[in-house]
């Protein structure tokens, strides 16, 4: 948390700009979901991912959650 913290300052300072766009909650769940379970590949772990339809739209910039994802 203070990580995120640090960089949410840094940001700041810097002048980091978000670009938000809305993104079906369905598929990017998904597409986190998929990464997970290459990350877990060939161990004992069973990834499942289970959502309502009805998921509302969000407005995230798709390209830092990209990112956010490739770095776990």
């Amino acid at each position: 948390m203070i990580d995120d913290i640090l960089d949410l300052s840094r940001f700041e300072m810097t002048g980091f700009s978000l670009v938000p766009e809305a993104v079906p909650l369905k598929p990017l769940l998904t597409e986190a979901v998929e990464m997970v379970g290459e990350l877990v590949r060939g161990r004992p772990v069973h990834v499942a991912l289970t959502v309502a339809d009805d998921l509302p739209i969000v407005e995230i910039d798709r390209t830092r959650i990209a990112r956010l994802f490739s770095t776990c």
